[in-house]
């Protein structure tokens, strides 16, 4: 597949939204690298990672085992009843392989999925859910089906606010994020 091309050349204004990026460490700086993000399935390998990076020097490299669903999960998020939340986050991997992005509940329910393929290149993934509950131990899971492969797959600009879509990138090293 080739790469995304510009056809149209236009110029634009991003007046960044107010907000806050409740996952700490969104584009996985030292010291603090990939912590809060886990996954309970055996074999599957979560790094800090200089390999591929969008946001910074670094991202997160999750490298799967062969033929096992290989979710990444990072947790602990509060949500207000009603209100609506994305989780938004780059990501590249292995072209054609299927990928699902969800939002879950305190017992890992999931509340909202999002299924895609990557391209091989970098792209942006957002799913968006409205709460139903007050609680603080929501969680957000980027996971890649059970194939016939062991190829890494890279996380960057990791984002879950408080919105209706996704907004700009905050990270708390940004200009009015501290």
């Amino acid at each position: 597949m080739a790469a995304p091309v510009l056809s149209h050349k236009k110029f634009y204004i991003v007046k960044p939204a107010e907000g806050t990026n409740y996952i700490k460490n969104p584009r996985f700086d030292p010291p603090d690298g990939v912590a809060g993000w886990a996954s309970g399935t055996a074999g599957v390998v979560v790094a800090l990672s200089g390999d591929e990076a969008r946001r910074g020097a670094y991202s997160m490299k999750i490298t799967p085992p062969n033929n096992t669903a290989s979710p990444v999960g990072y947790d602990n998020l509060a949500v207000v009843n009603q209100l609506d939340y994305t989780f938004s986050f780059d990501f590249k991997g292995t072209e054609g392989q299927s990928f699902v992005a969800a939002i879950h509940d305190a017992a890992w329910d999931a509340k909202k999925t999002a299924s895609f393929t990557a391209t091989g290149y970098w792209q942006r993934i957002e799913l968006t859910f409205t709460a139903t509950e007050n609680s603080s131990a929501y969680k957000v899971s980027i996971a890649r089906n059970a194939i016939a492969s062991t190829d890494p797959f890279y996380v960057d600009g990791a984002q879950f606010e408080q919105a209706s879509k996704a907004t700009t990138f905050i990270h708390g090293y940004g200009d009015g994020c501290k």
